[in-house]
């Protein structure tokens, strides 16, 4: 059996409403979709009238809301779970107030621990970046099944020490596919630097890593947020 989790900065919390009219109920149609065969969602960026919205959806049939939540520089970072397979769930305690909500549960009768993370933006903090990945890694005991996944902010060329596993002791996804787009605030722009990934323990092994969050409408891809969501099947070995 395997591990299935959404991870999706949704740019929910510092919109105008009418923006939030336009764009919430297209992502809370997309996770209601997506999210079918899922067990863990983690939202990044997101806001209690996203999650008022999203609650009344079709997703309540089978996800609950985690009632604990941690704070990023660019909103709350939100995690639900799948009521009907996830047991035993629990926030792990991070010092520091980390921008990670680190959670512990049961999924088959195997332990898992889950980090969904929104680290320090811009280029210039790539070394508080890492400090928070290596608090948030050193948190969970080194020979558990950890996975730490959402934006990280990092760019192409700090994965190069990330990938260290002396140093993190984690596996990247190694998947390049862009996730952030710079073209959703200016039109006609390249995509920008891959912000959103996936690291797992050697505990796991990477059975799956899609994409998802643009529709097709109109004769053109709409983005539903300026990230990519990140879909993904994990398995421990």
């Amino acid at each position: 059996m395997s591990l299935k989790v959404i991870s999706w900065n949704i740019n929910m919390f510092n919109i105008t409403s009418e923006e939030f009219q336009i764009r919430s109920p297209k992502i809370v149609n997309e996770l209601v979709t997506k999210s079918e065969d899922c067990d863990i969602i983690v939202l990044i960026e997101s806001s209690y009238p996203f999650l008022e919205k999203l609650k009344m959806s079709e997703i309540k049939k089978n996800f609950s809301l985690l009632n604990r939540l941690s704070m990023s520089h660019g909103g709350i970072i939100n995690i639900l779970f799948n009521k009907n397979k996830v047991k035993n769930i629990s926030q792990i305690p991070i010092e520091d107030n980390i921008p990670v909500l680190l959670i512990r549960f049961m999924l088959n009768e195997k332990d898992y621990f889950l980090g969904g993370c929104h680290l320090a933006p811009f280029p210039e903090n790539s070394e508080l970046r890492l400090q928070q990945l290596i608090l948030a890694r050193t948190t969970v005991p080194p020979n558990k099944p950890l996975i730490l996944i959402g934006d990280m902010n990092i760019r192409e060329k700090e994965s190069k020490v990330f990938e260290n596993e002396e140093v993190f002791k984690l596996k990247d996804s190694g998947d390049k596919r862009r996730t952030w787009f710079r073209s959703f605030f200016e039109k006609n722009s390249p995509i920008s630097s891959r912000f959103d990934r996936l690291y797992y323990s050697n505990k796991l092994e990477l059975q799956k890593f899609d994409l998802f969050g643009r529709i097709y409408k109109n004769n053109k891809f709409e983005l539903l947020s300026d990230h990519l969501a990140i879909k993904t099947e994990l398995k421990i070995i």
